[in-house]
């Protein structure tokens, strides 16, 4: 939810809202960090969730794979995170 005080449109706003795909990050420092996060970490990442069988209690629910629920009860959010990263990953 968006506060009032950063849609002002009064010049003395000390904030202002920025939609995320307006933002682009170019610089030495950020970008090849970018370049790493999708070569080596999110393909790691999902690695990972494979071995773990995170992914696999998605496919169960999905009626893809037999059995039942397995892990702890937060490690959906682990796979949650893995695709919003994915999603929100802009080069």
């Amino acid at each position: 939810m968006a506060y009032s005080w950063m849609n002002s449109k009064s010049p003395f706003a000390k904030a202002r809202i920025v939609p995320v795909d307006s933002v682009t990050l170019k610089d030495d420092f950020w970008r090849p960090r970018l370049e790493d996060l999708s070569s080596v970490t999110l393909p790691t990442q999902l690695t990972k969730l494979e071995e773990t069988g995170h992914s696999h209690n998605f496919r169960r629910a999905a009626g893809l794979e037999g059995g039942s629920f397995e892990g702890l009860v937060f490690n959906d959010s682990d796979v949650y995170k893995w695709v919003e990263a994915t999603a929100r990953l802009k080069l």
